[in-house]
């Protein structure tokens, strides 16, 4: 087998260019990957790693790459494991940082590419962890779930207001201020809330999360704390997560964005102005394809002189505004599905 990893050279420009890490690095983490890759195949026992993201990658489809990726840690993280792989934590800590990386890199990636290849993707089964082990307690630290890709990617679209999330991260990218946007999305991962039973925690103040008895707690100053989710159902008091993996868990907005859009849409001006452009290359009913779409396309050349015309500071301060307003919590997928997009 060719341990190749998927566009290694991209990923080690990323790591310099974008991650800022040193050319030492950038050996440590193809090392770390190929490792992993090894590992993978060992366990699928039918294709690597790189294989089951290529799929995905090519389609832009960012969730089945989470899941991946969440699979990949929750493997690595699994109580046990080292002592079963024969490989020590510094090592297996190593691993995860390395695939940590990546993932962030290809979230990057799919950001800048155009995605031409609208067809059903294929499902590939991917699943390198047995009933035996998911039930098993896992512990991660926060650095390692992949909430930030869910908030760069929830595009929100409303009659008289979008909240195009993946297009605004296009007009920091090609103003080249991608910086003030990170620290934008890095404020609102710290600012979501964690549900229990004696308070309500800040992502902030989490130091790891374990998962045992398909229980989730948060680990916080040393204590743990047992976490609880709302309902769809708004009647009834949260209960305690039921949960396998950080697969089970959603961000939800218990603010409803259609009314933070819609009830500051005076105070939004460049947003507006994003969204009235955007809509003349909309052909019918606004969807979430159409919307991701026309945000990655370089078909349009109008796009870009566009995006050249935007006060990023102006869009920055419209950002705060509705992060100002907005209140992001942990949720049971099954029951933020139940509630649906508000």
């Amino acid at each position: 087998m060719k341990n190749k990893i998927l566009l290694e050279e991209e990923f080690k420009d990323w790591i310099i260019s974008t991650a800022e890490l040193s050319e030492n690095s950038v050996i440590s983490y193809v090392s770390y990957l190929s490792s992993i890759n090894k590992l993978i195949l060992d366990l699928s026992k039918e294709h690597d790693l790189f294989y089951y993201l290529d799929i995905h990658v090519n389609n832009g489809n960012i969730d089945k790459i989470e899941k991946i990726y969440n699979d990949v840690i929750h493997y690595l993280s699994i109580k046990g494991i080292d002592n079963k792989l024969n490989l020590t934590e510094k090592t297996l800590k190593n691993y995860k940082s390395g695939l940590n990386n990546y993932y962030n890199f290809l979230i990057d990636y799919i950001d800048e590419i155009e995605i031409i290849d609208n067809s059903p993707i294929t499902e590939e089964k991917f699943n390198i962890i047995n009933e035996e082990d998911r039930k098993s307690e896992y512990k991660l630290t926060k650095e390692y779930s992949a909430f930030i890709s869910r908030l760069r990617t929830q595009d929100r679209f409303y009659d008289n207001i979008f909240y195009p999330i993946r297009f605004i991260s296009r007009i920091f990218r090609q103003h080249k201020q991608t910086k003030k946007l990170k620290k934008w999305f890095d404020n609102a991962i710290g600012a979501i809330t964690i549900l229990t039973k004696e308070k309500e925690i800040l992502f902030n103040d989490v130091s790891e999360f374990k998962i045992k008895d398909g229980q989730l707690f948060a680990i916080c100053k040393g204590n743990e704390y047992l976490a609880y989710t709302r309902l769809a159902d708004e009647t009834t008091p949260p209960i305690p997560f039921k949960i396998n993996d950080l697969n089970d868990i959603s961000l939800d907005h218990y603010n409803s964005m259609f009314n933070i859009m819609n009830d500051n849409i005076e105070r939004l001006p460049i947003i507006v102005e994003i969204t009235n452009e955007l809509k003349k290359y909309i052909k019918g009913n606004t969807t979430y394809t159409k919307l991701r779409d026309i945000s990655h396309s370089k078909k349009h050349e109008e796009l870009n002189n566009f995006i050249s015309t935007i006060d990023t500071n102006k869009l920055l301060d419209e950002l705060n505004i509705i992060s100002s307003k907005t209140k992001l919590e942990l949720m049971d997928r099954t029951e933020n599905t139940k509630k649906g997009k508000n």
